[in-house]
């Protein structure tokens, strides 16, 4: 909030501070709801991993302890199969290799790691 008022040309940093004291008083500025809620929906509709909606979390601002008790409360195998399902009806029909690649690309762009990648493909294509 501070980097966005002194874009708008808020020079004065006494009234930049009354105006988050009187935000964060209000309940519009509260870090952890905004972050509850974000992680909330990322999980359902766009499902990343625990890392990547992290470094998201950071990259807006949010305290790195707040980032942490939050993610913590997610497994990246768990969000994998999400985003996985997500897509599969688009790779049914595709050869085992292209599909695998298409798995593998689209996880490992949401953030997981090759294992987790691995273990999905494994986990739904045990015979390939």
């Amino acid at each position: 909030m501070r980097q966005y008022l002194s874009r708008k040309k808020f020079l004065d940093t006494e009234i930049i501070d009354s105006v988050i004291d009187r935000l964060v008083c209000e309940g519009y500025l509260d870090d952890q709801a905004f972050a509850r809620l974000f992680i909330r929906d990322r999980v359902r509709f766009k499902p990343k991993s625990r890392y990547a909606m992290g470094y998201e979390l950071k990259a807006r601002g949010i305290d790195p302890k707040i980032i942490h008790a939050l993610v913590d409360a997610y497994e990246d195998m768990d969000l994998a199969v999400k985003a996985f399902w997500q897509r599969q009806d688009q790779w049914q029909r595709l050869a085992p290799e292209e599909r695998k690649k298409k798995l593998m690309n689209y996880l490992r762009y949401r953030g997981f790691d090759y294992g987790t990648c691995m273990a999905v493909w494994g986990k739904f294509f045990p015979e390939e």
